[in-house]
């Protein structure tokens, strides 16, 4: 539906659209635009499947499997509440990527799903503030691994698994589910994050800010 720009989501002042109007203005020209060729070209890629492909192939089983386990992840990180969604605000949808995770001999060993928010529907000053998040350089990297080498020292990695899930968040965020992640709400209810999730603009830098404390 078009939105009147007229109407109560506009700011008080000047008549600027507030951040609900904002979303509902990008909402609406997501849904005028079909299918991009990047989604098309997406579902002939077995190993990145559509939903309904994914639920209707051989492999139906170990996807559902994979989205039980995405849900399992997010409840034992306390990922989410369910609550009443307040008036005038608008849930960010989210979806599941879809992933076939193989072996170096190519055989597959795994089938994930993880549940992604749409962030490119945020509202800045409404959903977000800052994104900056600090990335470690390509040459740093190399640097630290030459000196190791040189100095026979030995290299310890380390991988984190659902890292952003573990990730606190400092802004009200509501959010509305995939029905494949099995969570049924009542009208008007709606989820709301306690931790970040893949997709969110925050989502790298609440997860530095996390780890940075533990580190120091």
């Amino acid at each position: 539906a078009n939105v009147d720009e007229n109407s109560e989501l506009n700011g008080p002042e000047n008549n600027t659209p507030s951040p609900n109007l904002r979303r509902a203005r990008i909402q609406e020209k997501m849904a005028k635009h079909p299918k991009s060729l990047v989604t098309v070209a997406r579902k002939s890629d077995p190993d990145s499947p559509e939903i309904e492909e994914a639920l209707h192939g051989p492999d139906q089983d170990k996807w559902r499997t994979a989205f039980d386990e995405e849900r399992a992840n997010l409840e034992n990180a306390g990922t989410f509440e369910i609550e009443d969604l307040p008036p005038g605000r608008k849930p960010i949808s989210t979806k599941f990527v879809l992933k076939v995770k193989r072996d170096s001999a190519g055989r597959p060993v795994r089938h994930k799903a993880r549940l992604v928010v749409r962030g490119f529907s945020q509202v800045h000053g409404l959903d977000y503030h800052e994104t900056y998040a600090p990335v470690a350089k390509f040459t740093t990297i190399l640097a630290v691994l030459t000196v190791a080498a040189t100095k026979s020292m030995a290299v310890h990695q380390m991988d984190v698994d659902a890292a952003y899930l573990n990730a606190p968040l400092s802004e009200v965020i509501y959010v509305q589910p995939p029905k494949e992640l099995g969570i049924y709400l009542k009208p008007g209810q709606s989820l709301r994050l306690k931790k970040a999730l893949y997709g969110l603009k925050q989502a790298g830098r609440e997860w530095n800010r996390l780890l940075s404390s533990k580190l120091r």
